[in-house]
């Protein structure tokens, strides 16, 4: 028991360090980059994350929750291949609803459009951050809390060193290259993780990928709407803000939000 206790207290530290440290570099770097981007654009980026969150909470169906669960990790890995083509199938609708409807969009929530044509980066933000949302419950179930913590690390490095230089070059556009590059970078880090961590491709097949997905069907059933509406409250009022009053004022209230 003591040493179950001394594991999960080195685990649970393992992963907290990780996440201020994650955390703290855009913290540290926010009087940087008030400084370079205006308020205007620290608004429409807000926005941007609150579409963001919303999208991302069901990519995969929340099917990457059942990750964990099965009692043996070939089953496992399907259910996380499974998230992938999930994930793809979602992003692919996204990108053609933002293709067509793009400035309908734009118009509906009051998006400032100079800064419209960066909406294209979400369809491919959120494929992203769902392939190593899969990833990441895959490390979970591994115990690989390190190689978790590395990652969202090496995330938020990458997103705060592109957002600085391209906004020191007095390029716009910088908030949100930033956070798709952070997010490519936190993808290509969590899958070497993840072949480092007992996954291998000859688990996978179709015959089992069609079995997790009526095994788990419950997640997206009774876990996605849920989940969807708790991610809308906290994040829909930047929208309903910025529809009343303007991108500014929502740079200004992310900031404070951020304190």
């Amino acid at each position: 028991m003591q040493r179950l206790n001394s594991e999960f207290t080195k685990n649970t530290f393992t992963l907290i360090w990780g996440t201020v440290i994650a955390q703290g570099i855009p913290v540290l770097l926010q009087p940087f980059l008030r400084r370079i981007y205006s308020p205007e654009e620290f608004g429409a980026m807000a926005i941007y994350l609150t579409l963001f969150s919303i999208v991302t909470i069901i990519s995969s169906l929340r099917y990457e929750a059942a990750i964990v669960l099965p009692k043996n990790d070939n089953a496992a890995a399907n259910v996380l291949v499974l998230c992938f083509i999930i994930n793809i199938f979602f992003s692919l609708l996204l990108l053609t609803a933002f293709f067509f409807f793009k400035d309908n969009i734009a118009f509906f929530i009051n998006f400032p459009q100079k800064y419209s044509t960066y909406l294209y980066l979400l369809p491919l933000a959120s494929f992203t951050f769902g392939i190593y949302q899969g990833i990441n419950y895959w490390l979970v179930r591994q115990k690989a809390y390190k190689a978790s913590a590395s990652n969202k690390i090496v995330r938020r490095g990458v997103e705060g060193a592109l957002q600085s230089t391209i906004g020191a070059a007095k390029f716009n556009g910088g908030l949100f290259l930033g956070d798709l590059a952070g997010n490519i970078a936190n993808a290509i880090a969590g899958f070497f993780q993840l072949f480092k961590n007992s996954f291998h491709l000859k688990f996978i097949s179709a015959k089992k990928i069609r079995w997790a997905f009526v095994r788990y069907i419950d997640f997206p059933k009774y876990n996605a709407l849920p989940s969807l509406l708790s991610s809308a409250a906290v994040v829909l009022p930047f929208i309903f803000i910025n529809k009343m009053y303007s991108t500014e004022v929502v740079g200004y209230l992310d900031l404070s939000r951020l304190v």
